[in-house]
Parts: structure tokens; sequence; C-alpha cells
């Protein structure tokens, strides 16, 4: 699973608003048609994109082509292929950042690197 950035697009997206538009409906295709169990938490982690889900069109094209193609779930591509991921706990009782608004550091950017040593 990545996404390719390109230096230009081919096509116009129009204002900023409408980029993020279709950044998020392309998001919600992603999620529906690769994540499977899985899509629950990219839902609880980015719940602004739910008011897209009804403009984000059809799918079931896409998800007929995964079934077709034989393709994997997303259970295999993370035990197999990225297993070293850390997947969030949806029964958290609160998520987000502890900042210091001084330095703008995170307490923990799960980098590895020891920021200020």
């Amino acid at each position: 699973v990545g996404h390719v950035f390109r230096k230009a697009n081919p096509y116009k997206f129009g204002d900023a608003a409408s980029r993020l538009t279709v950044f998020y409906r392309n998001c919600i295709r992603l999620v529906e048609v690769w994540l499977d169990e899985y899509k629950d938490i990219f839902y609880a982690l980015n719940p602004h994109v739910e008011n897209e889900i009804a403009n984000a069109g059809d799918f079931s094209d896409r998800k007929r082509l995964r079934e077709q193609l034989g393709c994997k779930n997303f259970k295999w591509y993370i035990d197999n292929v990225y297993p070293e991921i850390i997947i969030p706990d949806l029964r958290a009782k609160a998520r987000g950042e502890v900042k210091n608004r001084a330095m703008t550091l995170c307490l923990d950017a799960m980098t590895g690197e020891k920021v200020g040593a």
C-alpha cells in the first residue's frame, strides 16, 4: 500500500478545499477496498473524513477486481510485509499528542531518535 507523489498533476483540483476533498475521497476508496477489518482504525483516527463517505462514489467494481485477482487480505499484508507496524487500540479512552508548545516538540514522535540530546 503506498502513494506515488508527482511534481505536477495532469489534472486540476481547483482550490485547496477541493484538493482536500479529492484526497479524502481517494483515502476512503483505498480504505474501503483494501483495509478490510482495519478500516475502523482509519475512520477512528480520521473522523473528519466520514462526511465524505457518501460522496466517495461506488467502488464495488474495485472490490470485485481485487477478488478476481486473488489479492491477499490486509491482515496478510501486516503479518508478512509490515509486521513491525503498531496497530492502534480502538478501545483507548483518549488519544492525541502531548506537546511542548514553547518548543513545538512532541513527547514521543516514535522515531527512535533522541531530540535535543
